[in-house]
Parts: structure tokens; sequence; C-alpha cells
């Protein structure tokens, strides 16, 4: 951008290398007990070439494994001999990719379909897994969610994931470039991420993405597939009723902000489909009510579709439905919503007439209740609540946290995640919250311009290892025992002003109280 010199960038040092790769493949210390696999660590990271992910990927591979013979092959392996511009495919994680177990190779492959740069929550993979069939069965108690963030889980100790966070009751993630190569080169025989260069779809292909709407007028469709992901902006309506018509096997369909404004009755005889996405489908008006005969669909995303009148006559039909998203204009609910005991996720976000109290509905495995922008929400449905591990409220300015008369503790709460954002009557907490001292995992406030306090029982949460505080500029103080929180490992404050007055790293009054946390991040602005 200059006349300035330019600087080359390389790799990183011998030793640096080995450093790096020493703390990914052995606990703190334990290379000095195993100097037979160090000397082949040497030769290991030798060949990385000092690419960063490279080794630390590879020294993930090995991690808590001590047979010298796994150690070996990895050192003397064909695929080092592979020159690195086939694919852009870095040798070294290629190889930690080969000694994925098989059930993570066809879960990773499926990252082949996902964005870059994009962070994906453990929401956006299950649905799309289990719906494929990639998930392993579920143990008594277990959801697929949970199965997902376990899988979720190896694969980032493994270094394929980044900017990973762990909240509790759920997890997101973003993909390196690198890694995302990777997936489109190991996913090639089943996976298809087309693009102007494509000249035809491949006959074994059983996964597809069109990522650009010019192309759905190009392309003919092969009968076996079981996923198709349609680009943003579709509005080739025979492209989508060929589709329907041909794609007889379909497991997993997504039409996202497309201009369609309304869905074929067609869709009800795609008996086999799991999945069906049609987030921010802002112009789609109305379901066919034919969607309610897909008796094997597993999730129904219609999260955004803010011109959808109401749900289609039928909705109870759908008794194995774990995952619900609903944005719509109507108010009122059909009860035939109590229908849906497998439910384990339900989220309501934009739905502005929505006013009831769900009465007389249970949905036994609910794991997660989400509301965002619900303008006219005015009180939770508490028979859910003790349920439950995530409650997400967002934007819901008239809604009332406490239960009128009854404030008293709710007894076994199970809550793991507690998010609110962009609630101005919060002032303080009600104390029916205390019931989940046992379980809280991560607490997120955001944009909570009048709360003032948090309550002391918060300093007896002896499982929260997150907390996030941000633009709550009325907010004095943590609670006065914060320093009993032992297990808590992320402490983010930000756009809190006396917050960072009292709390600044080494200079704040009070910095000795939370100097304990392994990561805390205390800024005046946002």
């Amino acid at each position: 951008m200059s006349t300035n010199t330019s600087h080359i960038l390389e790799g990183l040092s011998q030793n640096d290398s080995l450093s790096v790769f020493v703390k990914w493949a052995f606990k703190e210390g334990e290379d000095k007990k195993h100097p037979e696999l160090m000397e082949v660590g040497k030769d290991i990271v030798q060949k990385c070439g000092g690419l960063p992910l490279a080794i630390r990927t590879l020294g993930s591979s090995l991690f808590l494994k001590f047979d010298i013979e796994e150690w070996k092959f990895v050192k003397d392996s064909e695929i080092w001999n592979l020159p690195q511009q086939d694919d852009g495919i870095l040798p070294a994680i290629k190889l930690s990719y080969d000694q994925l177990p098989s059930y993570l190779k066809r879960c990773f492959a499926c990252f082949s379909l996902f964005e870059k740069g994009i962070f994906y929550t453990h929401l956006h993979v299950s649905g799309f897994w289990d719906a494929l069939g990639f998930l392993p069965t579920p143990r008594k108690g277990e959801s697929s969610g949970d199965i997902a963030k376990l899988l979720l889980h190896e694969l980032w100790s493994r270094s394929f994931l980044q900017e990973f966070v762990d909240a509790g009751g759920g997890c997101g993630f973003e993909l390196h470039d690198l890694v995302h190569d990777l997936a489109l080169y190991v996913a090639r025989d089943d996976f298809q991420l087309l693009n102007f260069q494509c000249e035809n779809i491949r006959a074994n292909v059983r996964h597809l993405s069109v990522p650009e709407n010019d192309m759905l007028g190009q392309i003919s469709i092969p009968t076996g597939l079981r996923s198709i992901v349609f680009p943003e902006e579709a509005n080739n309506k025979p492209f989508l009723d060929t589709c329907l018509s041909r794609c007889k096997y379909l497991r997993l369909l997504q039409i996202s902000d497309s201009r369609y404004k309304n869905l074929p009755r067609s869709i009800g005889k795609l008996k086999h489909l799991r999945c069906l996405n049609l987030l921010a489908n802002r112009q789609l008006e109305r379901l066919p009510d034919s969607v309610c005969k897909l008796q094997n669909l597993q999730t129904l995303n219609l999260y955004g579709c803010e011109n959808l009148q109401e749900l289609p006559n039928g909705i109870g039909n759908l008794i194995i439905l774990k995952e619900l998203y609903i944005t719509t204009k109507q108010s009122n609910f059909p009860k035939e919503l109590a229908n849906l005991s497998s439910l384990e996720f339900l989220a309501f976000s934009y739905c502005d007439n929505l006013m009831i109290s769900f009465d007389g509905i249970q949905f036994p495995k609910l794991k997660v209740l989400s509301f965002v922008s619900c303008g006219n929400l005015k009180s939770l449905p508490f028979h859910f609540i003790s349920n439950i591990e995530c409650l997400l409220i967002e934007d819901c300015k008239m809604v009332i946290l406490s239960k009128g008369d009854d404030n008293n503790q709710i007894p076994n709460l199970k809550l793991k995640l507690l998010s609110f954002n962009s609630m101005p009557q919060i002032v303080t907490f009600p104390q029916w919250f205390q019931g989940c001292a046992n379980t809280l995992h991560s607490l997120v406030i955001v944009d909570c311009e009048n709360l003032e306090e948090l309550p002391n029982w918060f300093s007896t949460a002896i499982s929260l290892k997150n907390i996030s505080i941000l633009n709550c500029p009325k907010l004095l103080s943590l609670p006065e025992d914060v320093h009993h929180l032992k297990n808590l490992e992320c402490l983010e404050m930000k756009g809190c002003p006396e917050l960072y007055r009292r709390y600044q790293t080494k200079f704040g009054q009070d910095w000795y109280k939370i100097s304990h946390i392994k990561v805390v991040v205390v800024e005046l602005e946002v």
C-alpha cells in the first residue's frame, strides 16, 4: 500500500514450532516423561514448515497417545510427499483428518456446505447432522443437540474449529479457511459446492449447495439428492417445482432469504424430509398445510419470515419435531402445539402479536426457550422454566420477569445459560432465579440500561464459568463476594463506567476480587 520495502512473512522458528507442538500434544510437563516421543515429534514439526495451524492440529491429534508407532506413522506418512499446491490442502491437516474416527469424518464433511468466516452455534449443525443421520443414537436423557455439542467439542480439541465458545447450554465456533478447504477436499465424493467453474453436477453427489441464484436455471438436478441448499435471493419457481418433484429422497431442504412468497403443495410429498430450513424468507406469506404431512420432520425453521401470516393447519401432526423456530404475525397459537411432545428447542422471533401464556401446553423434553423482538409479550411461560437449560430473551420490552404475587424461587431449576439483551425494564433480578444457583454456567447481560444490581446469590453459583456484561451503565458493582466464584473462567465487562472504575485491571479498587479469573476483559467502551 506504499513505497516502503515489503516484509516477507515466514513461518515459526524450529524452537517456537516445537514449543507450540508440545503445548498441544502433551499435558504440562508430560513431554519430559517421553523423550522417545519427543525425538519423533521434532521430525514431525520439521515437516510442518513453521505453519502454526498445521503444528497445532497435528499436536492435538496426538494428544494422550503414547504409542510410538502411532507417532512414527504420522512422521513417515506418504501424505507428506503430496505437493502443498494440490487443492491448497496442507498435508499436516489432512493427516489429522485421516486420524479422525469415522463418525467425526462424515460430520466434518458437512462443513463443505457451510461458509467461511461465519460464527455458527451447535444448533446450526445439530439439525443438519441429525437430518442426514450422522449423529450417534442419544442415550437416555440426551438430546441430538447434546450429541452435537460433544462432537463439536471433540473437533475443537483436535484444532479443527476456532473461536470456540462454550456457554454451558450451547457452544459456537468459526471455520478456519484452511479447514474449510480441507472439508471441500475430503467431501468431494458425496458433497458438492457449485461454482461457476463447475460444468456439471457429479452423478454420485448426495448433498448439493448452490451459492448463486443465476445458476438455478443452468443445472439439472440429480434424483438421488439427500440435501440441497438454495442460494440467497432464490426466485426461480420452475427450479423449485422441479427440485421438489424429482428429489423424492431429500432429508434436508434449505431455502434461506429467498424471494418466494409461497411454497408448492408438493413439498408435502417429501416423506423422508427431516429438516426444512426457511430462515429469513421475508417475502414468504403462507406455508401450505401439506407441510404438516411431513411425518419425519425434526427441524422447522421459520426464523425471520416476517410476513408469514400464520402457522400451517395441522402442525400438531409433526409429533417428532425437535426444533421449531417461529416468526409469524398471528397472536394466538393453535392448542395442537401441545402435541409436539418431542420438542427440544423452541424460539419465537419478531412475533409482535405474541401475547399468550401457553396455558395447558407442556413440552417435557424442552431444553432451549428463546424470545427475540416479541414486542407485546408480557409474561413468561413459567411452567416451562423448571425443565429448560437455556433461556434467552432479547428486545422484549414489555415482558415482566417477576411472577407477580408468587415471586418465590422455582425449585429444581436446570438453567445453564441465561441471556438478557436490550431489556430496559430490568432493574434487578427476581428472586426465583436463585433456583439455578447450582447449575448456571453462563450469564450474558447486554444493553440493560436500567440494571442497578446483581443479586448476592450470584456469588454462590458454584458452576458459573462465564459472565459477560455489556452496556449496563447503571450497574455499580459486582456482588460483594464475587471472589468466592472459584470456577469462574471468563469475565467480560464493557460499557459499564462504574464497573470499569472499580475493576480495572491492576488499578481498580476491587481488582483483587477478580484477579484469580483466567480471562478478564474490562473496557470502558464496547
